[in-house]
């Protein structure tokens, strides 16, 4: 079973996949995968749900009902992502609208990439998640099968995992148009 391990080397943390394995009586961490530098972000805060989800309506310009009946899940799911973003303070390129940037991260829409200045990997600490580009290509792959609460479960890990945060209303709404 793999799982995302952080370490922290001279004071700086970063994210690897890691995999256990037995060897001996002993468990053994082995490093499948670097996921780059963590970068930790604030979130805005919100009174309640409510405005939460307010919030996302705003962004996403349009009704909840109709925009869950026009839109697809994987568009759905990068709105939260780049509503998310919003939330930690990136602001959308000017010149590239499938480019968000703060003073040092990016999140390029278009390649699913979350890097750095130097577009070297990077993964980024939101809601207690980390979002990262392994982690985000694997959740848009939409590669859920099983029965509904089962699915319902994965989905939410991981979306928390990914330390996305959405709003009660919404989760549904993806739930039954992926499942």
């Amino acid at each position: 079973m793999a799982f995302i391990r952080i370490k922290k080397i001279k004071g700086i943390e970063y994210a690897y996949i890691v995999e256990n394995s037995w060897q001996e009586n002993k468990v053994r961490q082995k490093v499948k995968k670097y996921l780059g530098k963590v970068y930790k972000f604030e979130r805005k805060k919100f009174e309640n749900e409510e405005h939460e989800l307010t919030s996302f309506i705003e962004f996403v310009s349009d009704e909840l009902e109709h925009y869950l009946a026009v839109v697809d899940s994987k568009k759905i799911l990068l709105d939260i992502v780049r509503w998310e973003l919003n939330n930690h303070g990136f602001k959308q390129d000017e010149k590239n609208i499938q480019l968000w940037k703060n003073e040092v991260c990016r999140f390029n829409e278009k390649l699913i990439a979350v890097t750095n200045d130097s577009k070297a990997d990077v993964t980024f600490g939101f809601n207690d998640g980390l979002l990262n580009t392994f982690k985000l290509r694997k959740l848009l792959r939409l590669n859920y099968a099983g029965e509904e609460q089962e699915v319902g479960y994965k989905i939410a890990k991981d979306l928390v995992e990914l330390g996305l945060k959405v709003p009660k209303e919404l989760f549904i709404g993806l739930f039954q148009k992926m499942y």
